[in-house]
């Protein structure tokens, strides 16, 4: 899925892609309509060789949801054409219908919600609006060890380095 409008901050940094194979092997989507906040986590996600899938609206997300298999999603809740909260909802209605994995969705957020809100709506978790590399690592661990990719995740952060 490439949009048809992208980013500065996206074509600026061609070694950040919208498809393609990241080089981990983890497939991770990012989804927020603020440049600055995909280039925050694209930044940090870049230190430790992942390669992000980006979207900045819910379209996009549920599109990409529909043809790739993902290891994590984090999606932004305050959008155009369609919230993070009723793009989960269609991505989860996709999942059931397709009969695939259900694919961990985190709320990346600023606002506080009730927990129980946010299981109605089909998402898992949330990751704060600003991010931060501790942060990111944990849920990063989290979420993608046990998708297969333990000696990844294990290996990445190692270094120490945030």
């Amino acid at each position: 899925i490439v949009p048809t409008e992208s980013t500065n901050w996206v074509e600026m940094h061609p070694s950040v892609f919208r498809t393609g194979q990241p080089p981990s092997g983890l497939h991770v989507l990012v989804v927020d309509d603020n440049p600055s906040n995909l280039a925050e986590v694209c930044e940090l996600l870049s230190r430790w060789g992942i390669t992000p899938i980006l979207a900045t609206d819910g379209v996009e997300a549920v599109a990409v949801a529909r043809e790739r298999e993902l290891d994590l999603m984090l999606m932004d809740l305050q959008m155009p054409v369609l919230d993070g909260l009723a793009a989960t909802k269609q991505i989860r209605a996709g999942e059931q219908e397709r009969c695939c994995a259900r694919a961990p969705v985190l709320a990346y957020t600023s606002c506080v919600l009730d927990s129980e809100v946010l299981r109605s709506c089909g998402l898992d978790g949330v990751l704060e609006k600003p991010c931060n590399a501790m942060a990111l690592q944990e849920c990063l661990r989290r979420w993608c060890s046990h998708r297969g990719h333990i000696d990844f995740v294990a290996s990445a952060f190692t270094g120490g380095d945030c």
